[in-house]
């Protein structure tokens, strides 16, 4: 996995047929992605099943379009909060995170619960669903990334709770979009 942060509170396994992400650190934000690198997608949808059994002061993240230059990514926060992003890591626009919608939900389920999110990158259009309903769509004109790696993510921010973040990915289902 790529951590952005302290890599020693952070910890990426498998088990029981689940990729399970777990951060133990209450004071600072962490970022830990996990990229797969067996194939490079163009038009790409991603489905997961992903289990907050920890803290609720996180979010988590489906990748598409990751290359060493930058990825689109769509950040779906414990809080009711999402975010669709284009990551720039070579400053050809903008480097670093650059915020292209963001919106509240209420179908995102809070607290240790169990969320079902789609993100679709086909062409330049950029969706995310959350639990069977589309919140977003929008085209991008601006980054242009047009193919890349797909990836899972959990972001952990500050909080004054000693339990771990702790996310458990039921299913990661990747196909062709519609």
């Amino acid at each position: 996995p790529k951590i952005f942060g302290d890599r020693s509170n952070v910890n990426v396994n498998t088990g029981n047929g689940k990729m399970i992400f777990e951060i133990n650190d209450r004071n600072s934000e962490l970022f830990a992605y996990y990229v797969f690198d067996n194939f490079t997608y163009t038009d790409v949808q991603l489905e997961t099943t992903a289990i907050n059994r920890g803290k609720s002061n996180n979010s988590v993240s489906l990748i598409c379009r990751y290359t060493n230059a930058g990825w689109y990514e769509f950040r779906i926060a414990n809080n009711g909060l999402y975010a669709i992003y284009a990551h720039d890591t070579i400053g050809r626009i903008s480097e670093g995170d650059n915020q292209l919608y963001n919106g509240a939900s209420n179908l995102i389920k809070g607290g240790r619960n169990t969320n079902t999110y789609v993100a679709t990158c086909k062409g330049n259009e950029l969706s995310l669903s959350i639990n069977g309903k589309s919140v977003h769509t929008r085209n991008e004109n601006l980054f242009q990334f047009s193919e890349g790696k797909i990836g899972l993510s959990v972001l952990s921010f500050p909080s004054y709770q000693d339990e771990p973040v702790i996310v458990e990915f039921e299913s990661l289902i990747i196909s062709a979009p519609e």
